[in-house]
């Protein structure tokens, strides 16, 4: 009989031994999906961003919700929306300026024309 209780209670501390086992590697992949969700939380946004901002979006900004490399990234993002969006606002300004001047040099040598053309007239 002590055989069989021995048999029965190492059959018992498998069946504790497993089930303990299942409950540790259930609780494995809940925070490996845990941690996972942290890591790639970050970088679906960054790329969220880098989307809208190559479809032309250039006032598109990124939280910054870690002080870790990702959030050194999303900081180095914004800034460089930022300069690109000054660099789009001054060539915008130039092309202005440019414009004007354009038009003003145009309307000098439509002025000089006549004049030519006057003087041409009355030395004829």
């Amino acid at each position: 009989m002590t055989k069989f209780f021995i048999m029965q209670y190492l059959h018992n501390i498998l069946i504790v031994s497993i089930v303990i086992l299942l409950i540790m590697i259930l609780l494995l992949i809940g925070v490996i999906s845990a941690i996972s969700h942290v890591i790639t939380k970050p970088i679906k946004e960054l790329c969220a961003g880098i989307d809208r901002m190559s479809n032309g979006d250039l006032t598109t900004k990124i939280r910054k919700t870690s002080n870790d490399e990702i959030g050194e990234i999303g900081e180095k993002f914004n800034i460089m929306t930022e300069r690109l969006l000054q660099l789009v606002n001054k060539i915008q300004e130039t092309a202005e300026t440019l414009s004007a001047s354009s038009q003003e040099l145009a309307s000098t040598t439509s002025t000089n024309l006549e004049i030519a053309q006057g003087i041409s007239n009355s030395s004829l």
